[in-house]
């Protein structure tokens, strides 16, 4: 169930968390019987009124999302090929690719080592130091 038909079952004023239910998608489909349990009541013009503000505000962070990924999209196309070629290691998905051209570059003349690129990406070994005790870094 999307938000926006969220927003319209309760304008509506339907109640019943049964038939509410019924509309929902994906993972929420295989737990029906809790999810109607969760959506049975009497909401109020009030409960109303939040259900549209937060519909209102997955929206616009919705918009806002697509927006980013476009724009990183277009920055992008530039590098295609260095995508491509990253995606050839084992391991890194287009995700990754994508994380590692946003995050170095694709200059790597700028990084006097790989060690210091990996260390820039957040990807070398290290270790944590608390309360003066020293811990490898988890991996």
């Amino acid at each position: 169930m999307g938000s926006s038909e969220v927003s319209w079952w309760f304008d509506r004023g339907e109640t019943k968390g049964a038939e509410l239910a019924k509309h929902a998608r994906g993972r929420l489909r295989a737990k029906s019987g809790p999810l109607a349990e969760a959506l049975e009541g009497r909401p109020t013009a009030a409960h109303r009124f939040l259900l549209r503000e937060i519909v209102r505000h997955v929206e616009f962070l919705e918009d806002g999302i697509e927006k980013v990924e476009a724009e990183l999209a277009d920055r992008l196309n530039a590098h295609e090929q260095t995508l491509v070629n990253l995606q050839t290691i084992p391991g890194v998905s287009v995700t990754v690719a994508t994380a590692l051209v946003a995050e170095l570059g694709t200059d790597m003349s700028v990084f006097p080592s790989a060690n210091h690129a990996a260390s820039w990406a957040g990807v070398s070994p290290g270790s944590f130091e608390s309360a003066g005790k020293k811990s490898p870094l988890a991996s």
